[in-house]
Formats: structure tokens, sequence, C-alpha cells
């Protein structure tokens, strides 16, 4: 539900119900990096930077995390000022091998 609830309920996005949802997700699972993922998103979308980049963060620890995963936490490193910090992810972003292409 938390990937629905993301985008549009009753015409307004519901970010606080998404956000329930994928917390749930990674207290049942706290191996899938993909409720991370999309944790991470709506942290970022309720202004909590500090929080989604904690989640990109845990998110890039999988092996296997999509070249999507480093593109979106250096974009949101270039909004919190770690320029570097951004360049070095979109650089592993690059390096990775895209199993998914919606995950590119």
């Amino acid at each position: 539900r938390g990937e629905v609830v993301s985008q549009v309920i009753d015409g307004a996005r519901r970010f606080d119900l998404a956000l329930a949802d994928f917390e749930r997700a990674v207290t049942l699972d706290p191996t899938r990096s993909r409720a991370y993922l999309e944790r991470a998103v709506a942290h970022e979308q309720q202004g909590h930077l500090p929080a989604s980049l904690a989640d990109y963060v845990r998110a890039g620890e999988d092996p296997d995390a999509p070249p999507l995963t480093f593109f979106r936490r250096a974009d949101l490193r270039r909004k919190m000022g770690d320029p570097a910090g951004a360049a070095a992810d979109t650089a592993e972003g690059l390096r990775r091998e895209c199993r998914d292409p919606i995950n590119w």
C-alpha cells in the first residue's frame, strides 16, 4: 500500500500513511532494502532530509542495490550541500549493474 499511498489518495499525497507502511515493512523484514529506498523517498517528500539520507544509506548497503538508489541519494546530498558526496554517489550509481530498467 505504501507505494500507492505515496502517490495520491482522494486527490492528495499522503506520505504520512506511506511512511507508516514502510516503517512496518522495515520492522517485518529489516533486510528488505526496497522498503528503505521507498521510505527514503517518502521522508524526502516530507522534508525529513536527515531521515531520508539515513534510509538511502541503509538501502545502499545492499550489494544488489539498484543504480536508482545512488542517483536519488546523490540528488539528496546536493540538496543538503554535499557536492563531494553527491559526486561519489553518482559515480557509484554509474558503476552498478542495472538489472531492471525501471531502477536506472
